[in-house]
């Protein structure tokens, strides 16, 4: 193995692409590197290949969709007025500024991290996400359980419908420090009718090998009116099964998890804004 990794720095896609291909598993993208360049990477790679001659750090409008470009840093994505306010403010929890200035939208997607700040929101915001594959082809992806890209694909852009972000929405998280990642994590839209809550979208992250939803939850508060807090703290405690960790072990994980549900399915309920 390499002690010095090769560094390739396309400035197509078609290069980029070519050169995974024939690279396979030896290279990884590179984006702003705060992960790659970390002790949590399972193993050294060969060669790199820098992202950043690729233009995928633009934000733009395509008729009712905010599409965010891969590239996009997350401190450029938290001062981005266009993106929905509960993502910027997702966005803001992300460990420090020093990270955020160099980590990117499409590095996050594609590290799959389990205590993810930011993936509920997009979960809960219904994001699509928009994906090169090694072949060139240019596909969506339904970002909802969790996205695992193919081997080899190339994540471009995170696409968010403007009718979702007229929906109420609110997140929330708890940490051990500033600094570290998020213990639990949770983010919910919702629309109301009547006074009832319509349509509600509960993910949570922390809580499993990776962010999900929480089914059982959206089906009990659809046609509801905003519930009881004591309740539905009860009913989420129920929905999940952590596993413990070095940030806390299950007990603590699931108290989190209803209190912090709980809070932003209310905040989201009782809001007067979009999400």
């Amino acid at each position: 193995m390499s002690t010095s990794p090769g560094f390739h720095r396309p400035h197509t896609l078609e290069q980029a692409l070519a050169l995974k291909a024939r690279l396979g598993a030896s290279a990884a993208w590179l984006g702003g590197g705060t992960l790659l360049n970390s002790l949590r990477t399972p193993r050294p790679v060969d060669h790199v290949i820098a992202l950043d001659a690729l233009g995928l750090d633009g934000v733009r409008r395509e008729a009712e969709t905010l599409v965010l470009g891969a590239g996009l840093t997350l401190q450029g994505l938290l001062d981005c007025e266009e993106a929905p306010a509960m993502l910027r403010t997702a966005c803001g929890h992300v460990h420090n500024r020093s990270v955020r200035n160099a980590a990117t939208l499409g590095g996050l997607l594609g590290s799959r991290q389990p205590w993810s700040d930011l993936l509920p929101a997009l979960i809960a915001l219904e994001a699509t996400v928009e994906v090169a594959t090694p072949g060139g082809t240019i596909r969506r992806a339904v970002l909802d359980d969790f996205y695992e890209p193919r081997p080899g694909s190339l994540i471009l852009a995170v696409h968010i419908d403007r009718d979702v972000t007229g929906r109420r929405g609110a997140v929330g998280q708890q940490s051990r420090a500033a600094n570290d990642h998020a213990t639990v994590a949770v983010a919910v839209t919702l629309g109301l009718r009547d006074g009832a809550i319509a349509d509600p979208i509960v993910a949570v992250g922390g809580v499993g090998l990776a962010p999900s939803r929480l089914e059982r939850v959206e089906q009990a508060l659809a046609g509801a009116p905003p519930p009881d807090r004591a309740w539905l703290e009860a009913l989420v405690a129920e929905s999940v099964d952590p596993a413990g960790c070095v940030r806390g072990g299950p007990a603590y994980k699931r108290q989190l998890a209803a209190a912090l549900t709980a809070q932003a399915v209310l905040e989201a309920a009782s809001s007067t804004g979009g999400a």
